[in-house]
């Protein structure tokens, strides 16, 4: 019964090691993400110097506001230019692996249908 116990425990263990590997950062509370959904009500915390300003540069402009209510979420954070490379790379980030796994369990659930 103690292997049985201690295989579970080392399976928990790297499943719990892969979790933090595919999804690249610590977990934290979901508020810590609404940034992503609506950069013009939220701001997110723990930005680097560049990635603030380039924040701040991305919020107040007009035109970029009006793109987010025209697009997609995904298309969106992929659609904008070079000058907001280290936001965009961020909230992608955030948004890939939640993508991928949609696709993913579509594709199974297609499969089974």
């Amino acid at each position: 019964m103690a292997v049985v116990f201690a295989t579970i425990e080392n399976h928990l263990i790297m499943l719990a090691n892969n979790f933090k590997k595919y999804f690249f950062e610590d977990f934290r509370s979901i508020e810590s993400y609404e940034w992503v959904r609506n950069p013009f009500q939220l701001t997110p915390i723990g930005l680097s110097t560049t990635e603030e300003e380039s924040f701040i540069e991305l919020t107040t402009s007009g035109e970029i506001q009006r793109q987010f209510n025209e697009k997609s979420l995904f298309e969106f954070w992929a659609g904008l230019d070079e000058n907001f490379t280290s936001v965009k790379t961020r909230a992608l980030r955030i948004l890939l692996p939640f993508s991928t796994s949609y696709l993913c369990e579509t594709g199974f659930s297609a499969r089974q249908a």
